[in-house]
């Protein structure tokens, strides 16, 4: 018995050619599990944003061939191919986690309170994909 768990035992299975993403957030307590919500932000903050970079400005101490040197290497680099930058963790819109995944939360918590006949209380971890202290996050 259990030896199916040792790590001579343990057996890879080849990864599917499926590209799929699946976002849930859900609620976990000492002894209860709340439900699973299922989501898919429209806006998907992870894709990054399109960045052109400006020239660079001519400095005090910069002389005028110091300069024309460095907007010509800029430029040369402006040429190049841009690099792709791939979107790192998962994250999702501030406005979006107010309006479509934090309802499902209150309204179990709020089940919970009728259901035990006592307070309780949402305590979020400090995730940065819900935008805590942001004020610009959409």
């Amino acid at each position: 018995p259990g030896v199916s768990q040792h790590p001579q035992n343990l057996q890879e299975t080849g990864s599917l050619p499926l590209n799929v993403t699946v976002h849930v957030a859900s609620g976990v307590s000492y002894d209860h599990k709340g439900p699973l919500v299922f989501y898919n932000d429209p806006a998907c903050p992870t894709v990054p944003k399109s960045y052109r970079p400006r020239a660079p400005r001519r400095s005090s101490i910069e002389s005028e061939e110091q300069h024309a040197e460095n907007v010509r290497i800029f430029r040369e680099a402006a040429d190049r191919p841009e690099v792709e930058s791939k979107p790192k963790g998962n994250s999702m819109g501030q406005r979006f986690y107010l309006e479509e995944v934090l309802p499902h939360h209150i309204k179990h918590l709020k089940w919970l309170e009728g259901k035990y006949n006592r307070k309780f209380f949402f305590v979020e971890k400090n995730d940065p994909s819900h935008g805590t202290r942001s004020m610009n996050n959409p």
